[in-house]
């Protein structure tokens, strides 16, 4: 796993909390859907407002769009923390 919060580039504001490289061993278990629920959990303390994804790949990419991610660069997915409390009814 590598993330990365509080820096700014190119394509992410300082208030997303980015997944840049992640691996699950068993997909499909609900690892990536406690990931998402925990961090819009923590996302008013640690003031996140969205959620972004990079150097996805199909299984990631599908992830992705399962949960209203919008793909905005190439490989590049974001969400917004308030749509995300919404389908998790958090």
């Amino acid at each position: 796993m590598y993330f990365r919060f509080r820096r700014e580039s190119h394509c992410w504001k300082t208030d997303t909390f980015v997944i840049a490289v992640i691996e699950f061993f068993h997909p499909k278990s609900g690892h990536g859907t406690d990931l998402l629920k925990f961090l819009v959990k923590i996302a008013d303390k640690y003031e996140i407002s969205r959620i972004g994804i990079e150097q996805t790949n199909e299984e990631s990419s599908v992830f992705a769009e399962k949960f209203g991610f919008i793909n905005f660069q190439r490989d590049c997915w974001i969400v917004n923390i308030a749509e995300l409390k919404i389908q998790f009814k958090l």
